[in-house]
């Protein structure tokens, strides 16, 4: 299988030390996430499945209420390995943005 590949509107990264770094950082000091992900779906056929869902993330600072909402599309295909269920591709999108 090859490694998990990452996409989204600020670039791509490829095998799983990159992603997981990726995922670790925020681009503003201080920053922090919340994401609601719904709408789970999965496409399986046999030992691969195509996935895609919805995601609602606030940004937020330690003790104060969110600064920016965002609506995201997330689609990606998952291989069965040894080891079960992986990611192999994930693509992150960006549906709107509201700054507050």
């Amino acid at each position: 299988m090859a490694p998990p590949t990452r996409n989204s509107i600020v670039g791509a990264t490829r095998g799983i030390d990159t992603v997981a770094d990726f995922l670790r950082r925020s681009p503003v000091d201080g920053e922090h996430t919340q994401h609601t992900t719904t709408d789970l779906l999965a496409d399986v056929d046999g030992d691969r499945a195509s996935v895609s869902a919805n995601s609602l993330v606030h940004y937020y600072r330690d003790g104060r209420a969110p600064h920016q909402t965002s609506g995201m599309r997330i689609a990606g295909t998952l291989a069965r390995t040894a080891k079960g269920w992986r990611f192999s591709e994930v693509e992150i999108m960006l549906a709107w943005l509201r700054t507050d």
